[in-house]
C-alpha cells in the first residue's frame, strides 16, 4: 500500500527514517513547484536519486568534466557512443575503461547524495511512497544507509541558514589570508583539503567538483575558516595600513615588534586554546543532544505513520527497532543525568519529551530547547 502526503503533515526525514527502520524497498517521490525528485530504496538504503529537471552541475558532463575525471571531448566520445549503442552512459565509460568502477561508484554516490540532500531544505510539496522491488545498476552502486542521509539532513537544516551567510553564491572566489599559525590552528584533514584549492581563482563551484564532497561540506568547510580569520573574498578590499614617520617606524621594530610577537604567541598557545575549549564543548554538547532530541521526536512521527498512534513509552521505539537503548537515553554522566531515558508522557494525540537535564536547571541559549509539544489532528 502506497502512503502519500503534504510535507506539512510529515517531513521528509520522518518519511526517511520510516523507510529506513522498516528496511523497505520502493521509490520515494517528492513533488514540489513543478520539480520532481524520485529516491530508489533497496531494504532500507538509498540506491538511486533522480531529479526533473536536473541541476545542471548534477549533469554527467559537468559533473565528470569540471571534476577533471575526463576531458571535454572524452565526454563528448562516450555521449556519442552511448546514443548509438543505446547503452547506458555509465556501461560505456566503464566499458571504455574511460573511467574506472570504482571512480564510477563514487561519482555516482556523491550525485545521489547532492540529490537527496536537497530534499531536506524543503518546506512545502507532496510525498509518495510505492513499495516494492527498484531497478538499479547494482555493480556501480555504493548503497547510502537513512542513517547517514538522516544526519547529513539534520544538519543541512540546522547549519544552511548560517553557512548560506557567509557563502551566498557558489561563483565566489577566496584567497588565503597572511599569517603565521599555531600548532593549535592545525586544520583537519578535511578542511585542509579546501584550504589548499583556495587560490583566488577558483570558485566555490569547481571546489565542490574537484574535491567531489559535497555542497553543503564545501560550504561549511568554508564558512568555518571564514569565521576563523582564515580566508577572505577575493572581492573584499584590504583596509589601508597607516602610515609611520621614519624614525617611528625604526623605533616600533626594535622594541615593540618583538613584544608584541611573543604576546601574541603567547595568547594563541595559552587563553586562545582555553576560551575555544570552554566554548566548543557546551556547543558540541548542545547540537549533540539537539541531534538526539530531533531524532527521537522523527521516530515517534515514523511510529504513528506506521502504527496510527504515538507509543505507550519510549522502549516501543527501541522494541520496534525505530531506534537503539542508547538513542533514548541522555548520554552525558558529568550532567547528573548519564544513561537516564528522556521523559516521556503521552496524553491521547498529544505527547511531551523533556530532557533529563531540564527537570532540574533553566533553559538557556547554549541549552537543548524546551520541552517539544506535538499534537496529531
Amino acid at each position: 500500500m502506497a502512503l502519500k502526503g503534504s510535507l506539512h503533515d510529515f517531513g521528509i526525514s520522518e518519511i526517511m527514517q520510516m523507510i529506513g527502520h522498516q528496511h523497505k524497498s520502493g521509490v520515494l517521490t517528492v513533488r514540489e513547484k513543478g520539480s520532481e525528485v524520485n529516491i530508489l530504496f533497496h531494504e532500507g538504503n538509498i540506491v538511486s536519486a533522480r531529479a526533473e529537471p536536473l541541476p545542471e552541475e548534477l549533469e554527467w558532463g559537468e559533473l565528470l568534466v569540471r571534476s577533471g575525471l575526463i576531458s571535454r571531448s572524452q565526454f563528448e566520445l562516450v555521449e556519442k557512443m552511448s546514443r548509438e549503442s543505446l547503452q547506458s552512459l555509465e556501461f560505456v565509460l566503464v566499458k571504455t575503461k574511460t573511467l574506472s568502477e570504482d571512480e564510477l561508484k563514487e561519482v555516482i554516490k556523491l550525485r545521489n547524495l547532492e540529490i537527496t540532500n536537497s530534499l531536506f531544505l524543503l518546506n512545502t510539496g507532496e510525498y509518495e511512497f510505492v513499495p516494492g522491488s527498484v531497478s538499479y545498476f547494482a555493480q556501480l552502486t555504493i548503497p547510502i544507509s537513512s542513517e547517514q542521509v538522516l544526519m547529513d539532513g539534520y544538519r543541512i537544516k540546522d547549519e544552511w541558514p548560517h553557512i548560506s551567510r557567509e557563502v551566498p553564491s557558489m561563483e565566489m572566489r577566496f584567497a588565503k589570508k597572511g599569517g603565521e599559525f599555531s600548532v593549535a590552528d592545525r586544520l583537519p584533514e578535511d578542511e585542509n583539503r579546501i584550504y589548499r584549492m583556495i587560490d583566488g581563482e577558483h570558485t566555490v563551484r569547481d571546489m565542490i567538483f574537484l574535491s567531489r564532497m559535497g555542497k553543503f561540506e564545501v560550504c561549511r568547510i568554508l564558512a568555518r575558516l571564514s569565521e576563523r580569520d582564515r580566508i577572505q573574498p577575493v572581492s573584499e578590499a584590504e583596509p589601508p595600513r597607516p602610515s609611520v614617520a621614519p624614525g617611528h617606524k625604526r623605533l616600533f621594530q626594535a622594541f615593540f615588534y618583538p613584544a608584541f610577537v611573543i604576546l601574541t604567541l603567547l595568547l594563541i598557545n595559552g587563553i586562545r586554546i582555553n576560551l575555544v575549549r570552554e566554548k566548543a564543548a557546551p556547543y558540541s554538547r548542545y547540537l549533540q543532544q539537539r541531534y538526539q532530541i530531533q531524532r527521537i521526536e522523527q521516530a515517534l512521527e515514523a511510529y504513528r505513520l506506521a502504527f496510527g498512534n504515538y507509543p505507550r513509552q519510549l522502549d516501543d521505539l527501541v522494541q520496534e527497532k525505530f531506534l537503539g537503548q542508547d538513542e533514548i537515553s541522555f548520554p552525558w554522566k558529568s550532567e547528573g543525568s548519564g544513561g537516564h531515558e528522556y521523559d516521556y508522557q503521552k496524553h491521547g494525540n498529544l505527547y511531551i519529551l523533556r530532557s533529563p537535564v531540564l527537570r532540574s536547571r533553566t533553559t538557556t541559549k547554549d541549552e537543548p530547547p524546551s520541552p517539544s509539544k506535538k499534537e496529531h489532528r
